[in-house]
């Protein structure tokens, strides 16, 4: 996990294992700027909102999000 805070810009997070990644922001203008930095020194694809990531399904709601992983179960059994 790799952090980056700064006064004027906000933050972003980056979570990352084996060849999954999770970005998240405190807004557009972090995103925008860390896929550049990303793209531009590492060949990647930007898949855009994440829905799944480590075998957890992230659905989000009006209260926030809502973490599953029925369908991991589903697809081994």
């Amino acid at each position: 996990m790799f952090i980056k805070k700064t006064i004027d810009k906000g933050y972003v997070i980056v979570c990352l294992y084996m060849n999954d990644m999770l970005i998240s922001v405190s807004n557009g203008f972090m995103i925008k700027y860390t896929k550049k930095i990303l793209t531009s020194k590492y060949d990647m694809k930007v898949s855009g909102v994440a829905n799944v990531i480590l075998g957890i399904k992230f659905c989000r709601t009006s209260n926030g999000f809502v973490l599953s992983q029925s369908h991991y179960g589903e697809k081994h059994s």
